[in-house]
């Protein structure tokens, strides 16, 4: 496992946890973070996105982000795995696939790009890296 990945899947797991404070202390100041929720959003930061995470608790809506498989290819990392949403308020549920290609610099997140299909992030590493 490379550094970027250590961080990347430390992130997921912290997120998981519900502790979103650790999560985005991994994240550079002005970070630029795609949402697959949301996708007419960018998040710019650890501080929007901490404040992303308080507007969807406050909406009733909880996801959670599951990762299946870490593909690191220099300084970024695919992640593809589903994306499950619930509203507490109406139970409506969604569970879809997702992928996110995460860019670091100096063990910082500087980018996240979010994808519906997994193929598209995988593809989004380049055509020389191997995916096995």
């Amino acid at each position: 496992m490379t550094d970027n990945e250590a961080v990347v899947r430390a992130v997921f797991d912290q997120t998981a946890r519900g502790d979103s404070d650790a999560a985005t202390e991994s994240f550079a100041p002005g970070a630029e973070i795609g949402s697959l929720a949301h996708p007419e959003r960018v998040l710019r930061g650890p501080e929007d996105v901490r404040g992303y995470l308080a507007e969807m608790e406050s909406a009733g809506e909880t996801f959670e982000a599951v990762p299946e498989r870490f593909v690191a290819a220099g300084e970024r990392v695919a992640v593809t795995g589903r994306l499950r949403t619930r509203n507490r308020r109406s139970g409506a549920t969604t569970d879809v696939p997702g992928a996110w290609v995460y860019t670091l610099r100096d063990g910082l997140i500087v980018r996240v790009e979010a994808f519906g299909d997994p193929a598209d992030a995988l593809a989004a590493l380049g055509p020389d890296t191997l995916v096995a």
